[in-house]
């Protein structure tokens, strides 16, 4: 099931937001749980069982973390658990392929689990570290795990950002509003955007030529931003119809000057976390100018895998890395915002690193690379031209921050916000009536 679904736009979450509504307090975290292992059970119902069996271990292995004195062990024994139960289905395939050995089964891999993992693992960190409370009630701490609006796909919402909403949560009409605006938002950037950008990279993606591969390289970007922002905000809006306050997740990357400025607005969450867990835990910035290059490509060897397991991905990390370094140690004076050499050189290389997320094979990521730079101009560029410009003009303007501010500004005005949620709605919904393709890029992760 997925929230960009007929079954679950006008059955599913309908039913579960009322019923939240009227029911008792202490009821509405009974409710959240059966939601979530319903939605997750439609999606794949043989990893239930998996999913329960690691949520309660963490459950418990955070009590003995509180309260024993070998609390240090119980900690490495819950990273060990998660990271091998991710390390096990995410990337053994993938390690066994690169030394030859021979698989009887395909190992599938269950429907989020680097974030469901991500989250568990932060949670036992931080009852270590206590920075958070050891929550004892089981029906919360469930939730909290579980809930579904954030279990596939993210954000990656730490307990202390929604410990005391768990307990206590208002249900205010604004709230509900706002969350009503957030998720036709989320949507239609979905379902009207991202997937017309996936209609735009198999076409184009057929043709050889400078600006195919500029248009292919455009809808690899285009595609995935929309795509998981625009599912971070359904599940942003989610959180706030259902009292909870998810944290941002996409903040405008694309009007980022660096590449360092793209990453503290792209997928906040996750480069919190390896911010959290990982650079500083390793040192830091607190270490010798060697030892924090090596901090630098480890996160981000880690991030580029962790979005995939296979090369292509890998590469992308250390790309990245590579670049914000070379910014970090030599251009960080020449970087500023409003600049417009600045914004144009981080659109440049942001972009550059797209190609190794849309194709699998390394070598045809630098094949059209190659071809961007060949300067070849073919007839049918105006073909392709024909098909691609209304998307990427509309996808530019919604990239940039004024127009965003400008919508917003209309927003607050109640009338003007109805009836643009409702055409939202209903586009969206028509679209997906029309169409068969839908799907989440970011559930694979």
């Amino acid at each position: 099931m997925v929230f960009a679904g007929l079954t679950f736009l006008i059955f599913v979450f309908p039913f579960v937001t009322i019923l939240h509504q009227i029911l008792p307090k202490r009821m509405q975290n009974y409710l959240l749980i059966l939601a979530s292992l319903f939605f997750y059970a439609w999606g794949d119902i043989s990893y239930l069982p998996l999913l329960l069996l690691i949520s309660l271990l963490n459950y418990l292995l955070a009590k003995k973390i509180k309260s024993s004195k070998y609390a240090k062990g119980y900690l490495l024994a819950g990273i060990l658990l998660d990271m091998g139960v991710l390390a096990y289905y995410k990337y053994f395939g993938f390690f066994a392929e690169q030394f030859g050995w021979v698989l009887q089964n395909e190992i599938r891999l269950p429907l989020g689990i680097s974030f469901f993992t991500f989250q568990t693992v932060s949670y036992i960190i931080d009852v270590y570290r206590k920075d958070v409370q050891t929550e004892e009630n089981l029906i919360d701490y469930l939730t909290y795990i579980l809930m579904f609006p954030q279990l596939i796909a993210g954000p990656i919402v730490r307990y202390s950002d929604i410990a005391v909403e768990l307990k206590n949560r208002t249900l205010q009409k604004e709230k509900l509003e706002l969350g009503m605006v957030q998720f036709a938002a989320g949507l239609a950037a979905k379902v009207l955007i991202a997937n017309n950008f996936a209609v735009v990279f198999n076409q184009a993606t057929e043709y050889s030529s400078s600006f195919a591969s500029l248009v292919v390289v455009i809808s690899i970007g285009m595609q995935y931003y929309f795509d998981f922002a625009g599912y971070s905000l359904m599940a942003i809006g989610m959180g706030n119809m259902l009292g909870f306050h998810f944290p941002t997740n996409f903040n405008l990357p694309y009007s980022a000057y660096s590449a360092t400025t793209f990453w503290r607005r792209w997928h906040i969450t996750l480069g919190t976390w390896f911010r959290e867990y990982v650079y500083i835990p390793l040192g830091g910035n607190r270490v010798s100018k060697p030892r924090q290059v090596l901090n630098i490509m480890v996160v981000w060897s880690l991030t580029g895998f962790w979005h995939g397991a296979s090369w292509n991905f890998l590469v992308w990390g250390i790309y990245f890395g590579l670049v914000l370094l070379f910014e970090k140690f030599v251009l960080h004076k020449h970087l500023k915002e409003g600049k417009i050499l600045s914004h144009l050189y981080g659109l440049f290389v942001i972009f550059i690193g797209w190609y190794f997320v849309g194709y699998q094979e390394v070598g045809m990521a630098f094949l059209k690379i190659r071809e961007l730079f060949s300067f070849q101009v073919l007839r049918s560029d105006l073909y392709i031209l024909q098909f691609s410009a209304i998307p990427i003009l509309l996808s530019i303007l919604l990239c940039i921050p004024k127009f965003i501010h400008f919508m917003e500004a209309q927003m607050e005005h109640s009338m003007r916000r109805t009836i643009l949620t409702l055409t939202l709605l209903i586009l969206s919904i028509a679209s997906l009536v029309s169409s068969g393709y839908n799907p989440f890029l970011y559930f694979r992760f």
